[in-house]
């Protein structure tokens, strides 16, 4: 959902927003398998009926909820204009707004609720990464695409140099995250990223 308007409190629309809203924090604070859909129906003030209404499944509410905030945090995993961009720009753009992503609390927390139920359940591992990484790896190719169409890098694998980018920006601050260990500061976070859309350019210059 990528709505940008607040639905009115009793309009229809605001019912799948709360809906959203009860699922995220009850997945991120008890984990998939714990989380039943009458917990969210009680969480978001309507009937488990409302909740199947809208999201036939628990799969289906928990690929909603990602989309959800990727439409929110990453718009360009959703437009359908990425390559009208201006490619190197926006490539600036993403590396900053990545590595500050990566290390805030709800990706982190998802992250970690995602990697301790894929052994149990290796769908829900393919829906994360379909609704996310995945959907935001194939966009950014679509980029990389753009900039080699119009001669400003030469990009023969976009998809591959989509990964080496994303993998560059991870470098050792995300498994430090992901086992508690601190964050980086706001200056140490922008450095990083801009020596990796350095390196990345010179790499990828025509």
């Amino acid at each position: 959902m990528t709505d940008t308007a607040t639905p009115a409190p009793g309009s229809r629309a605001a019912k799948p927003l709360k809906i959203l809203d009860a699922a995220r924090e009850l997945f991120l604070m008890d984990g998939f398998s714990a989380t039943s859909m009458d917990a969210v129906a009680k969480v978001a003030g309507v009937s488990k009926a409302t909740v199947y209404a809208h999201f036939s499944s628990k799969e289906e509410l928990f690929a909603a909820m990602i989309n959800a905030e990727c439409g929110r945090t990453w718009p360009e995993i959703t437009s359908a204009e990425i390559g009208q961009m201006a490619p190197i720009p926006k490539l600036k753009e993403v590396a900053e707004r990545y590595v500050r992503f990566i290390t805030g609390g709800y990706p982190v927390s998802l992250l970690r609720v995602v990697s301790a139920e894929a052994p149990r359940n290796p769908a829900l591992g393919r829906i994360f990464y379909d609704n996310a990484p995945g959907a935001g790896r194939l966009k950014f190719a679509e980029l990389l695409r753009h900039a080699d169409a119009g001669g400003l890098l030469r990009v023969p694998d976009p998809l591959h140099a989509a990964d080496t980018f994303f993998a560059m920006l991870r470098g050792d601050i995300h498994i430090r995250i992901l086992v508690g260990m601190p964050l980086p500061s706001e200056a140490e976070l922008t450095a990083h990223a801009r020596e990796v859309v350095d390196r990345f350019l010179k790499a990828y210059r025509p």
